[in-house]
């Protein structure tokens, strides 16, 4: 189905619903527009804008909530293989390959939630 048209309220329609009017708002008054464009998904790596939100997140109390300080540091990991977290967290987040992030944090060293934060972050060289 392509919508292709909006009404003045901004809302998209199809051709045939725009002979009928606006079903949201009752409106008859529609402009073409082109489609709008829907972004390409792409992996999330240390220089994507969004790293460091992901990245905090991930850290923090929906997924690993790290607590404490030096040797004193604990948080929620499942290990192995598991990157529940990080794909709960890129899931919410648009614009994201999921799985092809999933496969790069396991090509860098992440393949479990808090691995992502040990050795994929530190690829950019931070602590």
């Amino acid at each position: 189905m392509s919508y292709n048209r909006a009404c003045k309220c901004g809302h998209w329609v199809t051709h045939h619903t725009a002979m009928l009017g606006c079903i949201n708002c009752g409106c008859k008054k529609f402009e073409e527009h082109p489609m709008p464009a829907k972004p390409i998904p792409v992996v999330l790596t240390p220089e994507h804008s969004l790293w460091r939100e992901f990245c905090d997140r991930l850290a923090g109390p929906e997924a690993c909530n790290f607590q404490g300080e030096g040797e004193d540091v604990t948080w929620t990991c499942a290990g192995g293989r598991n990157q529940d977290f990080s794909k709960a967290i890129l899931q919410t987040m648009d614009g994201i390959d999921v799985e092809g992030t999933l496969l790069y944090f396991s090509e860098h060293g992440g393949h479990c939630d808090c691995e992502v934060l040990f050795n994929v972050d530190r690829d950019l060289g931070e602590p």
